[in-house]
């Protein structure tokens, strides 16, 4: 199991995060905990309420969005998990772009959106193992 902890300042304020490095074909168990802050008052993003989803992507053009692999550890204190799915080490090379995104709807039924900065991805080939086949990854219809 490999774990990599990020700190996110949804204002968008913070620090580039570290380098996420995989080998095509890892899977669930390589994860990230993360720390969501609010940086203007300098305290934890209470994700009480709240979706967090993973966006992706990859070198070849491919999506990933993926609202499976988050746990959320503690909402008030802003701290969650992702597992990555398989299909985020499907291909080698560096994602165009990946971040996780905040959602929630307000009582009047508006989408509020947030979301983090960049995570730097990159995934080293496997010169062993046959059948990585990279495809769109939608955990909400796959």
């Amino acid at each position: 199991m490999s774990n990599q902890y990020l700190s996110f300042d949804v204002t968008k304020q913070s620090a580039p995060q570290q380098l996420i490095t995989g080998r095509q074909g890892d899977s669930q168990l390589k994860f990230v905990t993360i720390l969501f802050g609010d940086g203007d008052k300098n305290v934890p993003y209470d994700l009480t309420g709240k979706q967090v989803v993973f966006e992706a992507l990859k070198p070849d053009g491919t999506h990933i969005i993926d609202t499976a692999g988050i746990t959320i550890l503690n909402a008030t204190g802003g701290l969650a998990r992702y597992s990555f799915n398989e299909q985020i080490f499907a291909v080698v090379g560096t994602m165009q772009q990946a971040f996780f995104k905040i959602t929630q709807t307000d009582n009047q039924n508006n989408v509020i959106t947030d979301s983090t900065m960049e995570i730097n991805i990159r995934v080293l080939e496997n010169r062993v193992e046959f059948g990585i086949n990279s495809t769109d990854y939608l955990s909400e219809y796959d």
